[in-house]
């Protein structure tokens, strides 16, 4: 954990580019429209199996009570997962900034079949990263390699790669 906390350190701060906002902004309306509908679904479901019960008896107001602190369980996930996997990415619009990270390169791969040239970086969390030909060319083992990330959602992204899991 302090070897992760020393290289956040190390990071250097740059503003976002357009290219860049514009990803954050797809991906944040695209959680967005997806966390609204399945989570809005979810509660319009607990609401309407409670609503019967409101008019019948005096029973049917404990009933929907139940049913009322059952909707708790759905709530209170889905406020957590917006406000740590959705709204992220809108503090990250708003603030603007990313961080560069130097990864040191520990290997090389290149894929025939399918064309595709990957550097095997140092951070176990993302160790493929897929470059075009000439940065593979270009890059040793050993060498670092700049590897951006939003500020607050940790989002990886770079210029003509992509980190890719294995």
């Amino acid at each position: 954990m302090n070897a992760l906390k020393e290289k956040w350190n190390q990071a250097t701060r740059e503003t976002l580019t357009e290219d860049e906002l514009f990803v954050l902004d797809v991906l944040f309306q695209s959680r967005l429209r997806t966390w609204f509908w399945v989570f809005g679904g979810m509660f319009l479901f607990i609401c309407l199996l409670a609503y019967p019960y409101l008019f019948t008896s005096h029973d049917g107001y404990q009933i929907a009570g139940s049913i009322a602190g059952i909707s708790l369980f759905v709530l209170i996930p889905a406020a957590l997962f917006f406000w740590k996997k959705v709204w992220v990415f809108r503090r990250d619009i708003k603030a603007g900034i990313k961080y560069v990270v130097q990864e040191q390169i520990v290997g090389k791969q290149y894929f025939a079949y399918t064309g595709q040239y990957f550097l095997s970086l140092s951070d176990v969390q993302y160790l493929h990263h897929e470059v075009a030909q000439a940065d593979y060319e270009r890059l040793e083992v050993g060498d670092p390699f700049p590897v951006c990330f939003a500020a607050h959602s940790h989002y990886p992204f770079t210029l003509r790669s992509r980190i890719t899991m294995m």
